[in-house]
This record gives C-alpha cells, structure tokens and sequence, in this order.
C-alpha cells in the first residue's frame, strides 16, 4: 500500500464507513487508485473544515453573549459602534485614543455598516436624521480593512 499520513487513514476510515464499503475492497480499490484516494481525502478536509466554519457561524449567532464584546458612542451625536469578537474591548480603547469624544455607551438606531476587523466585527448604527458621522466611521472602519489586507 502506497505511504500515507495518519490523518489520510483517518479520513479515508472515514470515508469508508460513509460510503458503507468493506475494509478490504475499499482499501484493494484505493490502492489501485491512488489519484482518487488523494481526492478523496482532500475532499474530505474540505468538507470538514466548512463544517467548523459553520458551527462558528452557529456559535456567534447563536450565543452572542458567549463573544466578548463592547460598545462606544460618538459624543454629540447619535452614531455608535459596536465590536464583537476576541479583541473587542482593545477595539473600543483604540477609537478612545484616537478621538476623546468617543465614550463608552449603549448600541442603539439602524446598522449603516459591518465591518471585519481581524477577529472582530464592528458594527456601526446612527439614529441621525442625517447619518454623517455614522457614514464617516464606516468609511474609517473600510479604510483600516484595506490596509490590514495590504499587509501595511
């Protein structure tokens, strides 16, 4: 049999028992076939990992309390932001230090905006007649992503 890692058998143990097939024919057909045996178990990595990628998406749906999370409002106006995620407490300490105005508050109005920030989401909202300074801290937000992507 050709040489294959540990989680290659693991995988196509896998498989195998999805696929209901004997031990023997399974194996006498995979050696036979290496090709797909390797698409197999790359197949089924791929199948796994959207898996926990989705029970991810199911935790913080699910249990957003379970995130930690912290909300700060921008002084004067009705805009806020709100972050989630491993890191969010250090996001709202960020927008602190980069203008006072920025203090501590309660999430409240329609969402303009959501944003990815690493592991964090932020999520902007402003109750405004007129959303400007909501609009401003989205475009701040989009502008930080494209450089975090950059690499810069």
């Amino acid at each position: 049999m050709n040489k294959t890692s540990v989680v290659e058998h693991a995988l196509l143990a896998f498989v195998r028992t999805r696929l209901s097939i004997s031990g023997a024919a399974f194996g006498h057909f995979l050696t036979r076939h290496p090709a797909i045996a390797r698409n197999l178990v790359w197949a089924s990595v791929a199948l796994l990992a959207t898996q926990a990628v989705a029970a991810v998406g199911v935790v913080e749906t699910i249990f957003p309390a379970v995130l930690p999370n912290c909300s700060v409002g921008y002084l004067g106006t009705a805009a806020n932001v709100s972050f989630s995620g491993f890191g969010a407490d250090r996001e709202c300490q960020n927008l602190q230090t980069i203008d006072p105005a920025f203090i501590r508050a309660t999430v409240s109005g329609p969402v303009l905006c959501r944003v990815q920030l690493g592991a964090v989401l932020a999520t902007v909202r402003d109750r405004g007649a007129f959303p400007y300074t909501g609009s401003a801290i989205c475009a701040y937000l989009e502008r930080r992503t494209a450089t975090l992507g950059s690499g810069s």
